[in-house]
C-alpha cells in the first residue's frame, strides 16, 4: 500500500456524509455501546478494508474503512460522554 492519492472535495464530502449518517443512526438506536466491542470491530473493519483494497475492490475497501471510522467515532463519543459525566480518577482521590 504505497499509493499516493490527492483526495478531492467530493471524496471527502462523500465519506464524511456517509459516516455522519451512520453515527447518528447508531446513536438514534439508543442502545448502550460497548467500547471494547466497537474497538475490536473497527480493527476487523480495517483489516477487511485492507484486504479488499489489495484485491482491487476499492469501493468495498472504502466502505470497510468508513465502518471502522464510524466505530472509532462512536468510541470517541462514549469517551467524551464519560469525560462530561464522570470525574477523572485523579479528582476522585
Amino acid at each position: 500500500m504505497n499509493e499516493k492519492i490527492r483526495p478531492q472535495h467530493v471524496d471527502v464530502d462523500e465519506v464524511i456524509s456517509n459516516a455522519k449518517g451512520r453515527v447518528w443512526g447508531a446513536l438514534e438506536k439508543k442502545v448502550v455501546l460497548g467500547v471494547d466491542v466497537l474497538i475490536r470491530s473497527s480493527e476487523d473493519d480495517v483489516n477487511i478494508g485492507i484486504s479488499e483494497f489489495e484485491n482491487g475492490d476499492y469501493q468495498s475497501a472504502a466502505s470497510c474503512m468508513v465502518d471502522g471510522a464510524v466505530n472509532l467515532l462512536l468510541v470517541a463519543i462514549c469517551f467524551q460522554r464519560m469525560a462530561n459525566a464522570v470525574p477523572a480518577k485523579s479528582a476522585m482521590n
